[in-house]
Parts: C-alpha cells; sequence; structure tokens
C-alpha cells in the first residue's frame, strides 16, 4: 500500500483518518486475528479458521489490504457518492445531445439489410 510506504502523513490521515504511527499500532492488534479468522461470519460474529484447512484458495487480500479497506471506507462512500453524481449529469448531458441520442432502425431498413444478405453475391469482375 502506498499510503504506508511512502510516508505521506496527510494522504494516511486523509483516507484513514490515522496517521502512521496509530496506523502501525493499530494495524498490529489487526493481523493476528486476521490469519485467525475466516471472513464469512455467523450472525456478525468472528469465526476461526479450521486448524487442519490447509486446502482452498489463498485470500485475495493481506491483513494491511484488508485494514486500509476498512478505514478507507469513508473516502469509498465519498467516491460512490460522486460517482452516481457524475453519472447523472452524463446522461442529463447525452439525453439532451442529438448526436449522442440512440437511434433505432427503421423496419424499412431492417428489410432491406435482409435482403441485401439474403442476396446471392455479385461475381467480381
Amino acid at each position: 500500500m502506498n499510503l504506508c510506504s511512502l510516508g505521506c502523513y496527510q494522504s494516511l490521515l486523509t483516507v484513514s483518518g490515522l496517521d502512521h504511527r496509530a496506523f502501525r499500532e493499530l494495524l498490529a492488534l489487526f493481523e493476528p486475528i486476521y490469519h485467525l479468522c475466516i471472513p464469512y461470519s455467523r450472525q456478525g460474529q468472528l469465526v476461526r479458521l479450521p486448524q487442519q484447512s490447509q486446502s482452498g484458495r489463498p485470500r485475495s487480500m493481506n491483513a494491511l489490504h484488508c485494514f486500509a479497506l476498512f478505514l478507507s471506507r469513508g473516502a469509498i462512500r465519498v467516491c460512490t457518492l460522486f460517482l452516481r453524481y457524475g453519472r447523472r449529469i452524463l446522461v442529463c448531458v447525452l439525453v439532451n445531445d442529438s448526436p449522442a441520442r440512440v437511434l433505432m432502425t427503421s423496419t424499412a431498413e431492417v428489410a432491406a439489410f435482409k435482403a441485401a444478405f439474403k442476396a446471392p453475391p455479385s461475381a467480381a469482375k
């Protein structure tokens, strides 16, 4: 994770609300539990990883990534808000822009295309 490794104080603080020291301290408490439990829960409770379980796919993220993803959820909400907002603006712009409108092919044009494909190709001269 670049925000951790680059030492950028302001960026990490903006995304997670933590400085580097606090982030590392919480990660040290978070990581052992991450490795002892599975991501699936029973009624919101942590479920321990079975002792004998060494099979299956590896996790798609490590403890650092999981921790950072959780802490950045506020930033994700803001991004999602602006993605939806941007989509609404783009729809508004495109609905009122005649070159961007989707035009349906007329029945006569469809019939002409079908006829052109059914006709034998003309001999090359």
